[in-house]
């Protein structure tokens, strides 16, 4: 059984407004290193899938990742459902292809400095997944995240060198701090990184049974036909593949993951990843400060300036400055909102 990289690339990212755009997502983004997001996750299992590798995405980026792949194949999405949907389709797309696939689904998103640790903890996993497990990828916590949710590990089932397998014993939704902190005391908690490796039937299998909504819109469409496609996204309820099948399955695997990984989520994630100074503020592009701390300065064309501020995020584009406090990241989105609702204010969001 060979692994397949589908890749989740879906996402608006309005987070991370007004960098992302309707028609440039934070996954198309450069935001750490000078590659973007999309082609570091393709760069991580290339080694390992070789062209083995689709991408799951919207009618609007279709052509952008065609045009940057040309020769791996694009899933399109005519809306946006959520993961369940997403991985259904993908699972069906794959089991005409290779019925003796692994699929690993990937979101595009996320930042992992060490590939070849992720490919590692792949192959390992896939030794579950050939058993009929699904198998997903814990991150072991280094501080008492909130914005994440956890799976907290049962009985340990394998290792192989430094990675190690235990039976889940449950998905915990995002917590608030004093249970974060709890959580990280306790030790057999991880934070839930969305990737899931598995085989098809066993998902298709895993959806008829534990998500009855999905299924009863799946047996009225065929997904490989454009108008079978169109019919079941315009009925499928909008739901994770945690809520409708990981949280429910039977046999279900974490793998401690050997790998440095964070999600994207929002501006504040960039404190995780970018150098720090000796007061925490972190930068990239043109920015000075002076007598400030603990900041997020990001200007993706001209120059930030600011003196004596504190806690901020300040992100500056050719047509938006956006600025808002660090512990309001999350509420970009809440401003976003506002912006769509004003006509003329198109050219700020597409």
């Amino acid at each position: 059984m060979k692994i397949y990289a589908g890749i989740m690339a879906g996402g608006r990212g309005e987070r991370f407004w007004p960098l992302s755009r309707e028609r440039r997502p934070k996954q198309l983004l450069s935001l750490i290193t000078g590659k973007t997001l999309l082609e570091e996750t393709v760069e991580r299992v290339k080694p390992l899938c070789g062209d083995r590798i689709f991408f799951i995405t919207t009618q609007v980026l279709a052509e952008k990742i065609r045009a940057m792949y040309p020769d791996l194949p694009v899933l399109v999405e005519p809306q946006g459902r959520n993961t369940a949907p997403c991985a259904l389709y993908a699972a069906l797309w794959l089991i005409k292809r290779d019925q003796d696939a692994l699929m690993a689904l990937l979101p595009a998103d996320h930042y992992i400095k060490n590939g070849q640790a992720l490919r590692e903890n792949l192959v390992f996993g896939a030794e579950f997944a050939r058993e009929g497990n699904f198998v997903t990828f814990g991150i072991r916590p280094t501080r008492p995240e909130t914005g994440y949710g956890y799976i907290e590990a049962g009985p340990p089932l394998a290792q192989k060198e430094a990675a190690r397998a235990f039976k889940v014993r449950k998905f915990h939704e995002k917590p608030d701090r004093e249970v974060a902190e709890r959580y990280l005391k306790a030790g057999n908690f991880y934070w839930n990184s969305g990737m899931f490796l598995m085989r098809p039937s066993d998902l298709l299998e895993a959806m008829e049974k534990h998500a009855p909504d999905i299924w009863r819109v799946l047996e009225k469409y065929d997904l490989l036909t454009d108008r079978g496609l169109s019919g079941f996204y315009s009925e499928v309820p909008s739901i994770s593949i945690d809520y409708a099948v990981m949280e429910k399955a039977e046999k279900m695997v974490v793998i401690e993951a050997t790998f440095d990984w964070e999600d994207v989520g929002s501006f504040s994630a960039l404190e995780n990843l970018l150098e720090k100074d000796e007061k925490g503020n972190v930068k990239k592009g043109d920015v000075i400060y002076l007598n400030s701390s603990s900041n997020v300065f990001f200007s993706e064309k001209g120059l930030v300036a600011a003196y004596n501020v504190k806690d901020l995020i300040v992100v500056h584009t050719e047509d938006v400055t956006l600025i808002i406090p660090k512990e309001d990241a999350q509420k970009v989105k809440e401003i976003l909102r506002e912006v769509r609702k004003i006509k003329g204010f198109e050219k700020y969001w597409k």
